[in-house]
């Protein structure tokens, strides 16, 4: 009976230090806020001429459609493939 009582009592000890040395699990990342990252979305614009995509924000403009080049900007817009 003494036996048992130490070998309880040894058991308890173990348990309570591994629990208090357990470290909590890091939070989950569906519950941590996105931190802003400081850049401005931008949108695609996909030029007339060639189909190239880049920013809108470095895009030549003229009647509403946008170029990736003066020089495309001065060709004009290409017809669709298959019509030419």
């Amino acid at each position: 009976m003494k036996l048992l009582l130490i070998l309880l009592t040894v058991l308890a000890i173990v348990w309570l230090l591994r629990a208090a040395r357990r470290v909590p699990p890091p939070p989950d990342r569906n519950d941590v806020s996105p931190e802003p990252t400081g850049r401005a979305v931008q949108t695609l614009a996909r030029c007339a001429h060639c189909g190239m995509h880049l920013t809108s924000a470095d895009s030549e403009q003229r009647d509403g459609q946008a170029y990736c080049c003066a020089a495309h900007r001065r060709a004009g817009p290409r017809a669709p493939f298959g019509r030419r």
